[in-house]
């Protein structure tokens, strides 16, 4: 059986027409936990987690259908979410999408509440400009900023790995921004068990970079324990 066509590197997807409806609704939902929950529903996994767990008849048909509250791109007031979960904050304070961009990846933390590092592209005037934002107003420098199509599978992964952050002057250089991520929680005392899946890449629109991330993940762990 030959692999998925996303997983090739010379895959290159549409930003703004994306193939499959459920990228279009999902790409710009800035809440991580609401992404997951649209995705369930729509896939129908919602719906059989429930039965499994033996929830009534009204509660799997509710979990059958996708709220408007949840396909918004913002909330007026995600603070409200913390009362479920801190995991329920993640992504929620994104800055505000410019007009006409998109998220095409976003790079998760487990963490309390759940950052998020989210990849955004626009294209002003035909030429597409990329751009790298987070929920603390952080400087990202990166490369590509622009192309004049969208990014292939491979070069969406050196773009990721080209993300630096300019308090860490080059230091990890080479090394990779997830896998500095991770190295740097070891630094301050984090067990490398706990590492291996603290990090999560993925994408609506790049179905293969979540399991590509994954094996780096795995062999990020075997390094660290050698």
């Amino acid at each position: 059986m030959s692999d998925p066509p996303e997983s090739n590197i010379n895959f290159r997807p549409d930003y703004w027409d994306p193939a499959d409806p459920l990228t279009a609704l999902i790409a710009n939902v800035k809440g991580a936990k609401r992404r997951e929950m649209i995705r369930d529903i729509v896939t129908g996994r919602a719906r059989e987690l429930v039965a499994e767990r033996g929830g009534s008849q009204l509660l799997q048909a509710m979990m059958s259908e996708v709220m408007d509250d949840l396909l918004v791109d913002e909330l007026e007031d995600p603070g409200e979410l913390s009362g479920i979960h801190p995991h329920f904050l993640g992504g929620e304070f994104l800055p505000t999408y410019e007009s006409g961009e998109v998220e095409i990846a976003r790079i998760t933390l487990r963490s309390t509440t759940m950052d998020v590092v989210a990849i955004r592209a626009r294209r002003p005037g035909g030429r597409i400009s990329y751009g790298v934002v987070d929920e603390y107003s952080n400087d990202f420098t990166f490369e590509p900023e622009h192309s004049e199509q969208s990014l292939t599978f491979g070069e969406m992964i050196q773009f990721i790995d080209s993300i630096d952050e300019p308090d860490t002057q080059g230091t990890r250089r080479g090394q990779g921004y997830v896998n500095w991520i991770r190295d740097s929680y070891v630094e301050f005392g984090a067990e490398p068990d706990n590492m291996s899946d603290f990090v999560t890449v993925s994408s609506p629109f790049y179905p293969a970079l979540q399991a590509y991330y994954e094996e780096r993940a795995r062999e990020w762990y075997v390094e660290q324990m050698m």
